[in-house]
């Protein structure tokens, strides 16, 4: 028998509009911080399939707890985030928090961490692309959302063990909540390695680019006891990515392979920075040239969509540089040692300094 389980989602832009979606499919009660109107249905759109999803808004009904706290704000953000949270809260602390956010959050993270011991504290990382247009649409065949702890509490269950209880982890086990409305045709997708040979049911060739909406590959969630080497791996994707795109007005992520002997410079000096200021995961060291392949794949595995922080810049808005690029000029020498890096990062300033 499944009991009910309550997630706050802070946060509800594409990333927020996922993680309603996929925490409603595990059986969750979303509700919204900050959503002051009546509780409302949201749409999501995935593949050729548009899935409908009740969330609540936080004048409706506050649970005495919620199991899981998902934050996906901007990292600037993240700290306000949780303060407002903490202020509506009266001390009906969570189970878990899971922060998503592009940059050099570990330490900011692991800050509040230290202030409240009894939570567990994770980190997500996550490879599923969602934009808007005149809905949220998650944009990729397949993805994940890679999750590991930042810090858990001593006496708690494992990571393993905890989340398991909260998604069927292993299996992506699925147990919609009431409100969550499935198109008639769709069920679990499949993985994308079983996307091969012919389709049992008509004989005819399985294409993994298209497919029925129960051939589809899955956007998953992957649980990790050890997250830090795939968070500093992203940290130098987005950084050298986002930055090249948005200090030079490239608008989908395929524009920064045009040259790929510049993409290897800038990851050099994205590597150098994780060497020396990092702190890399003596159990898991990343090493140069593999870690730019990782980049150029992901590059090209996201090559039409349209970078984030070059979309930032083109609407206004401010940028997470201080949390990419803009980590290496905290560096007295970085106009030496990182020179692209520290040009492109002011450039994006200067392009930021014009909205005050």
């Amino acid at each position: 028998m499944n009991r009910t389980k309550n997630a706050l989602i802070v946060g509800f832009g594409a990333m927020g509009h996922y993680g309603a979606w996929h925490l409603n499919r595990h059986g969750f009660k979303v509700f919204v911080l900050g959503q002051k109107e009546k509780d409302r249905t949201v749409h999501l759109k995935f593949q050729s399939d548009t899935y409908a999803l009740t969330v609540y808004g936080m004048d409706s009904f506050f649970p005495d707890v919620f199991q899981f706290v998902y934050m996906s704000v901007k990292a600037f953000d993240i700290a306000q985030a949780w303060s407002d949270f903490c202020a509506v809260a009266s001390g009906r602390m969570p189970t878990h928090v899971l922060t998503v956010a592009n940059g050099g959050i570990w330490s900011l993270v692991a800050s509040l961490a230290g202030q409240h011991p009894d939570i567990s504290w994770n980190l997500g990382l996550s490879t599923v692309g969602v934009s808007y247009r005149d809905q949220y649409e998650i944009m990729s065949r397949s993805g994940k959302m890679q999750v590991g702890p930042i810090y858990s509490p001593a006496e708690s269950k494992t990571f393993g063990e905890a989340f398991s209880e909260l998604f069927s982890a292993a299996g992506e086990e699925i147990h919609e909540a009431p409100g969550f409305d499935r198109p008639a045709a769709s069920r679990p997708s499949l993985n994308p390695d079983e996307l091969q040979g012919e389709n049992p049911k008509t004989g005819a060739p399985l294409d993994p680019a298209r497919g029925s909406p129960s051939e589809r590959p899955a956007v998953v969630w992957e649980f990790q006891e050890s997250i830090k080497a795939a968070y500093q791996q992203k940290w130098l994707i987005n950084t050298v990515l986002n930055t090249l795109c948005a200090a030079r007005g490239y608008r989908q992520n395929q524009q920064a392979l045009r040259d790929q002997s510049d993409l290897w410079e800038l990851h050099q000096e994205a590597f150098r920075w994780y060497l020396e200021r990092m702190d890399p995961d003596p159990s898991h060291p990343l090493e140069l040239q593999t870690s730019f392949e990782k980049l150029v794949e992901v590059t090209q595995k996201t090559a039409l969509n349209e970078n984030s922080m070059a979309r930032d810049i083109r609407l206004g808005r401010r940028t997470e540089n201080e949390f990419l690029a803009g980590q290496v000029r905290l560096d007295p020498k970085a106009s030496a040692k990182f020179p692209k890096l520290f040009h492109l990062s002011q450039t994006i300033e200067a392009c930021e300094s014009r909205l005050t």
